[in-house]
């Protein structure tokens, strides 16, 4: 996530990269085979399944020192509260710590989450790159974009190893569905992630380059003044697309 300068950002300079375990953690509906991890034994009494697994974690350890290889970021930031979750906070750790020797050119940093959310918005830039688990790197995903200038434009990548699926940090917004005033900044935006992350794997420069475009050309729309209600301004979809589209014909 990079600050966005033509909407006030909390955080001018801000350029962080949080990645996020998505397959388990306390996201219970996605822990089960069959049926769902939170459930309610008697009325007043909720429970909900938190389940961490060793293959799960190395992939995604594997995943992240690749992804810091790649991008030639020397640090990793790993976010964690093994202190009130020893076990499964344990399992996560110890995927990053088991393959770090194989990685001796990335520093691998342990940092508590409630010890990172106070101190990220006071030094970011002390943060380059963080994994997390599930929920955690949901809501470090969320204030993160708030820093740089708001959800609405924050992009975000569901990648697996063969597979990868785009998608906007904010999710579906149903009540304004068919009125015309979405900000689809995001999605495009996810939409150069997934070209990346195919570069990635295919080394099909166009790729890349698209991926490029398409970045200059939401950041060039917004600094000409097209915005959408949740930017401040009054430009419909279709307006702002317009905006976009001219944008990358110019660049």
């Amino acid at each position: 996530m990079r600050a966005w300068p033509q909407l006030a950002p909390l955080i001018p300079d801000l350029d962080i990269t949080i990645l996020r375990e998505n397959t388990e953690g306390f996201y219970p509906d996605r822990n089960l085979a069959w049926g769902y991890g939170e459930f309610k034994p008697t009325g007043g009494v909720g429970l909900s399944l938190r389940v961490i697994t060793a293959p799960a974690c190395e992939r995604f350890a594997r995943f992240a020192f690749e992804y810091a290889s790649t991008a030639q970021i020397d640090r990793l930031v790993v976010i964690h509260k093994r202190t009130a979750l020893p076990q499964t906070e344990g399992i996560f750790i110890g995927a990053f710590e088991r393959l770090h020797p194989e990685y001796p050119n990335i520093q691998l940093e342990l940092v508590r989450i409630d010890t990172f959310s106070s101190s990220f918005p006071r030094d970011p830039h002390r943060y380059r790159l963080v994994a997390a688990t599930n929920l955690f790197g949901d809501i470090l995903s969320d204030q993160a974009s708030g820093l740089a200038g708001g959800v609405g434009i924050a992009p975000s990548l569901n990648a697996g190893v063969d597979h990868a699926m785009a998608q906007a940090v904010h999710g579906t917004a149903p009540d304004i569905a068919g009125k015309g005033i979405a900000n689809p900044s995001a999605l495009i935006l996810s939409t150069a992630l997934l070209l990346n992350w195919f570069y990635q794997r295919t080394r099909i420069e166009g790729c890349r380059e698209t991926a490029r475009l398409l970045d200059r050309g939401v950041r060039n729309a917004i600094a000409s003044g097209a915005a959408t209600a949740d930017l401040g301004g009054d430009a419909s979809t279709d307006e702002f697309a317009t905006a976009v589209i001219a944008a990358l014909e110019a660049a």
